[in-house]
C-alpha cells in the first residue's frame, strides 16, 4: 500500500491522485489533492495578475513574448 504524500494516510489500491507539481511517482488522497489544487490555481493567478501589471508599466505585449517561446519551444522539440 502506499501513502498519501501529503498527510501520510494510507491509500488502498485504487485510491490516490497523481500529486499536480510533484508527478505521477507521488500519490496524494482526494481531500490533499483538492487542498494542492487549490493552491496552485492561486499562485497561478498571482502569476497572471503580476504578467499583466507588468505589461500595462511597460511597452512590452506579454503575449507577443509567450507566441515566440512557443514557437522557439516547438522547434526545439521537432530538433530532437
Amino acid at each position: 500500500m502506499k501513502k498519501c504524500y501529503e498527510c501520510g494516510k494510507e491509500l488502498k489500491f485504487w485510491e490516490g491522485y497523481h500529486h499536480p507539481t510533484l508527478g505521477r511517482k507521488t500519490l496524494v488522497c482526494s481531500k490533499c489533492f483538492e487542498s494542492v489544487a487549490r493552491s496552485m490555481d492561486k499562485y497561478c493567478n498571482f502569476i497572471l495578475k503580476e504578467l499583466k501589471q507588468e505589461e500595462l508599466k511597460s511597452n512590452v505585449n506579454i503575449s507577443d513574448i509567450t507566441s515566440k517561446f512557443i514557437k522557439w519551444w516547438n522547434n526545439l522539440k521537432t530538433m530532437h
